[in-house]
This record gives C-alpha cells, structure tokens and sequence, in this order.
C-alpha cells in the first residue's frame, strides 16, 4: 500500500476568485512559499520514511506553478498538480486518485505552512501493518508555534479532539480519502485510531494565518509551553527566541487553570 501526502496551496476558494491574478494574492503567495520553504518543505524531506507521492494542489496559474516546481522539482516523489476547472477539492482528490490508481492507499493531509514530525509516516506504517481494515490514523497530541518574522517565540504542546492533520488508510478502494469529509464531519461509524504517544505535528501560529491561534485554538484541551530551543532541530531554518525558565512556569500555571475549565 502507497502512502499519499497532499497538500492545498494557493487554491481559489470559489469559481468567480481571482485573488491569485491580484497584486495582493501574488504577494501573499510570495510569502507563503518562503514559509513552506522553511517549514512544511524540510519536514517532509526529513522524514524516516518518506510518503511514496506528495501531491501538491495549485490553481492553474503559470506563474505559481513555475516558482513551485522550481523549489521542488529535484525531489521526484513530489507531484505539482495544477488544478483546472474549479470544483470542491474533495472531488478532484477523488478523480486525481481514481486516474492514478491510487484509490486502495492510505492519504495525509498536511497544510502548506505547518509540518510534520519526522516519524509520522513511519508511526503510520507502523500501524498499518497491524491493521487490515479501513481506517482514520488521528495523531491527537502536536506542538504549536508561534512565528513572528521567522523567530519561533512561544511553542508549547498541545492535544486537540480532533487532529488538524491526518490519515486515511483505505484498503477498500472506496471513494474516502483524507479529505472526503472535515475534521468534525467524519462520520461516527468511522474506524479511528488515536495516537498520542509523542506529538507528530507542528501547527504554525502566524501573521498569515487567521485560522490557527496559538496554544488555546479550536478543539484544544491541553497546552504545556516549553522552550523554542527544544524543537529548533526540527525546524532548523527557523530562529528561535529565549524564554526565562520563570515565564514558562507563570504561563504553565494559567495553561493547567483553563485545561480544567474547557472539560
């Protein structure tokens, strides 16, 4: 079974946008591309097992299309996919997988600005191979960082109910895959397994990024902040800045307050 990572970036949100042929849409994807350089990119690169294909969506735009094949193309098992006609991106996965024949694969989903832990994929495999059924992988335990011009400030980890970035192995051949359904909308019937023996993703807290706070965001429970100097390793490109042992215990103390009132 081959393992699918896919990742949305720079996609229209609807058929009547434009915002990718804007002055506004090219600087913000001249800025998302540095980031996905420094985080999303070099995550994957590193992992002790590597996704078989990583299928990377972009609207159909000559420009965006060339400066992302242009960071990528020396790595073969990374696919651009120029999107055409605009549809839900549930279906053209569908479609992209059924052409591919790729439909009994397990597929990830991962965002263009956020990054995995080095043993994701081979936490999955491992799983996989003791599993011969239909299944959602959810990693619920991962870091969140705070990013402010390319400094890590704050991190901390963090559980959610519901993991950001996930799997779906599907050894059916269904029409179900990573993105068949959103995060809260799996159906309850779903096979899931929960994973939460050490974090295996990095969500990133930025300037660009309206939907992701840090620490406390949406569906969290647990948030224990430690020092940015502990994970530089896996984000090398990034610095990082100090924090004074007295700080993380203050901001400790408030964390395990709130974990007992959002029961």
């Amino acid at each position: 079974m081959k393992n699918i990572l896919i990742t949305r970036f720079a996609i229209e949100l609807d058929s009547d946008s434009r915002f990718f042929e804007t002055q506004e849409g090219l600087e913000w994807f001249s800025r998302r591309i540095v980031l996905f350089d420094k985080t999303c990119l070099p995550s994957i690169l590193s992992q002790e097992v590597r996704p078989d294909i990583w299928f990377i969506f972009i609207s159909n735009n000559e420009y965006l299309n060339n400066e992302l094949v242009n960071l990528v193309c020396n790595h073969s098992f990374i696919r651009v996919v120029a999107l055409g006609k605009f549809e839900p991106f549930k279906i053209s996965v569908s479609k992209l997988l059924l052409r591919e024949n790729l439909t009994k694969s397990s597929t990830t989903r991962l965002d263009c600005d956020d990054a995995l832990h080095p043993l994701y994929f081979k936490s999955l495999q491992h799983i996989q191979s003791s599993n011969t059924e239909d299944f959602l992988f959810e990693p619920i335990d991962g870091i969140s960082v705070l990013l402010k011009n390319n400094i890590i400030s704050r991190c901390a980890r963090i559980r959610k109910q519901l993991a950001p970035f996930l799997s779906y192995v599907n050894r059916s051949g269904s029409d179900i895959h990573a993105f068949t359904f959103e995060h809260d909308k799996w159906p309850h019937e779903t096979n899931k397994i929960s994973f939460k023996s050490f974090p295996l993703w990095f969500q990133i807290a930025h300037d660009g990024n309206i939907s992701n706070a840090f620490g406390w965001g949406w569906m969290v429970t647990r948030v224990t902040e430690f020092r940015p100097k502990s994970i530089q390793i896996f984000l090398p490109s990034l610095e990082i800045e100090h924090r004074n042992k007295i700080e993380l215990f203050f901001s400790n103390v408030v964390n395990f307050i709130k974990r007992f009132k959002v029961k």
